[in-house]
């Protein structure tokens, strides 16, 4: 017995062991925390590269009450074995669109509960996208598009999709179309890359889509590009945009803010007893006046 009792002081005292060692299965994810300070609607993007394997991590980015109102996602890993109850995050509701045949890809909308949205499927093709129409008081309706183009689909393919997606919008409609083209929007204009990116300049343009993002999102050793973007057509309502490494995958998350539009939270009903009156002997009597 007292060989055991030195034995275990000897190794307490050499600071390797923890005299109280906690549950193994407890995990501390260092996040960073999101909060966007400008006020309106947000709108987020992140290639995420599989939310399954990021749940814990993104749930807790996504609480915080200032983060985006609406997240994309591309690059999910999702497929139909998945429920939508395994990926649910407290507060926002979920639009899914799984790749089918093969692993990878897919594209997900997360939405707060407090707006009032409707799904666009007829503005899906052949594309990995999803679509919705967010209906705002006192706003025009706005319609969102997350967009994934995998680097071995065929340009021509996902431009002539992206096109007819496009053409079905309503006008007057305000548009914020975001995702992973895998086409580098770089300032540099005299790369390889260039006529892939004037080509999709050629659609943008051709319904008033501005981008937004002048920052790289993924950075390498050997290089830095900016492939995750933003496109709208109501860049005069965009009072902030930009880029954050969340440091959950290769990319930074991408957004902006519309001026207008952000969705009011649901009040709350607290109940309290006052002591503003209180009465000890009082209070005692009733006491001992109660069957």
């Amino acid at each position: 017995m007292q060989l055991s009792f030195f034995a275990s002081a000897a190794i307490i005292l050499s600071g390797d062991v923890c005299p109280q060692p906690g549950p193994l299965d407890q995990v501390v994810y260092d996040v960073p925390s999101l909060s966007i300070k400008a006020n309106g609607l947000s709108i987020a993007h992140l290639n995420v590269r599989s939310l399954t394997g990021k749940s814990d991590q993104l749930n807790l980015v996504m609480s915080n009450n200032k983060g985006p109102d609406i997240w994309t996602f591309s690059e999910t890993w999702l497929s139909n074995s998945i429920q939508d109850e395994e990926i649910h995050v407290p507060g926002y509701n979920c639009v899914r669109r799984d790749r089918e045949g093969k692993q990878g890809g897919g594209v997900a909308i997360y939405y707060r509960e407090s707006l009032n949205f409707t799904e666009q499927e007829d503005l899906m093709n052949a594309n990995e996208s999803v679509w919705i129409k967010i209906n705002r008081t006192r706003c025009k309706a706005l319609i969102i598009g997350n967009v994934y183009r995998p680097p071995d689909q065929p340009l021509d393919t996902f431009l002539d999709n992206l096109n007819e997606s496009l053409s079905r919008i309503d006008s007057t409609s305000d548009k914020v179309l975001l995702g992973d083209f895998n086409i580098d929007f770089s300032v540099q204009q005299k790369n390889a890359n260039f006529p892939l990116k004037r080509r999709l300049w050629g659609i943008t343009e051709a319904f008033d889509l501005k981008q937004l993002i002048m920052k790289p999102t993924r950075l390498t050793e050997y290089s830095e590009t900016l492939i995750d973007l933003v496109f709208t057509n109501s860049h005069h309502k965009v009072v902030e945009s930009g880029v954050f490494d969340l440091g959950l995958s290769d990319r930074s998350l991408v957004y902006c803010v519309l001026k207008s539009g952000r969705p009011r939270v649901a009040p709350k009903t607290i109940k309290y007893r006052s002591y503003k009156n209180y009465n000890k002997d009082s209070f005692i009597e009733d006491l001992e006046n109660i069957p």
